[in-house]
């Protein structure tokens, strides 16, 4: 699976392309990120407004929750916060019915 994943990814980078169709369907292939946040910067943040405590054992999904909650501004000071901790490439396969 891993040389057909690699294989893959090679023929859709040499060929800038994220899609393949074939008779028997298609493969389609995407970007996933993944971020991670300044705590330190972030706790400057929530602290003020009693909010740091919510979530002071960091907890991802809980902390996604909370941001969820905050005024807009807030969310914008937050996401300046982040940065990228991974990205990657997804591939999913589709058959024709």
């Amino acid at each position: 699976m891993g040389e057909l994943k690699l294989a893959i990814n090679q023929y859709c980078d040499a060929n800038k392309i994220d899609r393949v169709f074939g008779e028997d369907g298609q493969i389609t292939r995407s970007t996933q990120k993944r971020f991670s946040y300044n705590f330190s910067k972030v706790k400057e943040i929530l602290e003020p407004m009693g909010k740091w405590n919510e979530i002071l054992t960091i907890n991802t999904p809980k902390f996604r929750k909370l941001i969820e909650t905050l005024p807009h501004y807030l969310k914008k000071e937050i996401d300046q916060t982040k940065t990228l901790e991974r990205e990657f490439k997804v591939i999913s396969a589709v058959k024709k019915k």
